[in-house]
């Protein structure tokens, strides 16, 4: 989610500055095999968005798959994603790794449900007050424990 994820990491880190610290920066980048598939990833994307301007692509778009459809349990059951993170400060270097299951279905819902369920359960408990918070600012390393208890994995890598 390039849009939002550099706004939600900077949000968590600027009211966890005893975990981010106060020189924290933040990039994101995507990881393709060769340069025809970056080409063809940026094409279709472009695509997609200037065809979902005119009327009658939108519309053809909207019919390849009815609202409530998706894939099926055999397709999501192939899919899977795997994140890596790289932090670096003057002295130390972390590779981190978060997988999991089908993002789009079965890994959102678990997220979804284990964060309620972790907010439920650590009410008054929790350190940080205030507006909009998010959820790993919020509940750190009590959401990690959750999320691994549900399948999806957080390793250190190096």
């Amino acid at each position: 989610m390039p849009v939002i994820d550099p706004w939600m990491v900077m949000r968590t880190s600027a009211y966890r500055r005893e975990v981010f610290g106060e020189n924290f920066e933040y990039a994101q980048f995507l990881s393709m095999p060769n340069l025809p598939a970056a080409i063809g990833l940026v094409g279709t994307v472009g695509a997609l968005m200037l065809g979902a301007q005119i009327k009658p692509v939108r519309d053809l778009l909207l019919q390849y798959r009815k609202s409530g459809e998706g894939p099926n349990q055999e397709e999501r059951d192939k899919s899977y994603f795997k994140l890596m993170f790289i932090g670096e400060s003057e002295t130390k270097k972390v590779i981190t790794k978060v997988s999991g299951g089908d993002p789009g279905y079965t890994e959102t819902s678990k997220m979804l449900s284990e964060t309620a369920l972790t907010l439920l359960e650590n009410l008054g408990k929790l350190p940080i007050k205030g507006g909009v918070l998010t959820p790993a600012g919020t509940l750190g390393s009590l959401l990690i424990e959750k999320l691994q208890s549900k399948g999806i994995k957080f390793e250190v890598v190096e």
